[in-house]
């Protein structure tokens, strides 16, 4: 195909005649006659992951970072940069990594994140390695990879020298955005990020369920000791929020990290958390009983403990939830979720997170605004609304509990 400003590649879902079923194609739309028809490179996209099992969505980011990509070298040519100007004849043919990595360059010079550009990088590997191992291109690539474990993944190919292709500098800004939530994904990315956590933290994993479906913060999680736990096995959960440092923190200087916020604004009887026991939460509570039991904890009171055998601190649970964290965005990136890996890698969040997504699941709920503010333990109203408005939201929140259940174990059971 040859060349020029006269086409612009696009992304289309469209169905199929026989199956019905929606497929994701690259077009190539004629500016001159509005004619739009799916181009050959779509089997770029079909193969390496609609074959793959990959969801409609995590075939669109690929394809639409390959649309830019070949957008770009319709512009270069139109605007008669030499590197570009022989695919005007010969079509991709001729593509080579000097026009890759002119991209990624390009892209840097535009003020796109280091992880989204990344990401464009990662697709932009794949798509080489495409092209050359079905000889649609004269380049021979040279493939290298980078083995974890069990999983092998192929080396950027515009990291080398000569090609001299620029990137961001790897220092975060302060003007990045703090995100509270997992966004519209939040009930599949929930259940992911808790099993990641039982691979990679399991200490963690039970203090995590207590964030995301109670909404307790960072320090209120590390001062939970087994005897704050109201539970009646399979049935329900309820955590009583302490002032426990004393007992758990002697040996800190700096207990900051530590301190369970709500028992500064909150009376005794109200300092207390519901959780969303759904199965999963059930599960990860019996394993981490087990381990504790296992463990055999130098303080028989701590709930949370580090490898010592010690209640965990504030900050090595921060170090734990960051290395799952870490972990987390790896498995997006292998699962080809690049919307979500977009939205939660090029955003800082940690711990605190937690309260935003227990918030939603509330919203979701439809609890009232009052109710929310009581479920999460943020304010403190007069004591006749305080008696009505806390036995409606308990009975809310356990009204919803089938719903809300089936929502998490549509996920946890895939």
């Amino acid at each position: 195909m040859e060349l020029s400003e006269s086409y612009k590649f696009i992304v289309k879902e469209i169905r199929e005649v026989d199956s019905n079923n929606k497929i994701v194609s690259i077009m190539i739309h004629d500016l001159r006659t509005n004619i739009q028809i799916p181009h050959p490179i779509t089997e770029f996209i079909t193969v390496k992951y609609a074959y793959h099992g990959k969801s409609l969505n995590s075939q669109l980011l690929p394809a639409r970072v390959v649309c830019r990509f070949l957008n770009y070298i319709l512009k270069s040519i139109a605007e008669k940069d030499k590197l570009f100007m022989e695919l005007s004849i010969t079509g991709l043919k001729n593509l080579n990594l000097y026009h890759g990595s002119n991209y990624i360059s390009h892209l840097t010079r535009k003020g796109l994140s280091r992880n989204t550009i990344k990401l464009y990088e990662g697709v932009l590997t794949n798509f080489f390695v495409f092209l050359s191992e079905n000889h649609y291109i004269n380049e021979k690539i040279e493939i290298e990879f980078n083995y974890y474990k069990d999983r092998r993944t192929v080396k950027s190919l515009f990291e080398k020298s000569h090609l001299q292709t620029k990137y961001p500098s790897s220092r975060k800004l302060n003007t990045i955005l703090k995100l509270k939530d997992f966004g519209k994904n939040r009930y599949e990315l929930m259940i992911l990020f808790i099993q990641v956590a039982r691979a990679v933290s399991p200490d963690i994993a039970l203090g995590i369920c207590f964030q995301f479906y109670g909404g307790l913060r960072r320090g209120e999680v590390v001062n939970v000791t087994k005897i704050d736990l109201e539970v009646i096995p399979n049935e329900s959960m309820m955590v009583h929020i302490m002032d426990n440092r004393h007992i758990l923190f002697p040996y800190l200087e700096d207990t900051s990290n530590e301190f369970p916020k709500r028992t500064n604004y909150l009376s005794p009887r109200l300092c207390k958390q519901t959780i969303i026991d759904i199965p999963l939460v059930w599960e990860v509570y019996f394993k981490h009983m087990d381990y504790l039991q296992n463990m055999k904890p130098k303080n028989k009171q701590a709930l949370f403990i580090n490898k010592d055998g010690n209640p965990m601190s504030g900050k090595v649970y921060d170090r734990r939830f960051n290395k799952v964290k870490k972990r987390f965005l790896e498995e997006l990136l292998k699962q080809g979720r690049y919307e979500d890996y977009t939205l939660l890698s090029e955003s800082y969040w940690s711990t605190h997170i937690g309260r935003g997504i227990y918030s939603n699941i509330l919203f979701d709920m439809k609890l009232t605004p009052t109710q929310i503010a009581i479920a999460r333990g943020d304010t403190n109203i007069n004591s006749s609304m305080e008696y009505v408005d806390e036995k409606t939201t308990i009975n809310a929140i356990k009204d919803n509990l089938p719903r809300i259940t089936k929502l998490s174990e549509k996920y946890f059971q895939n």
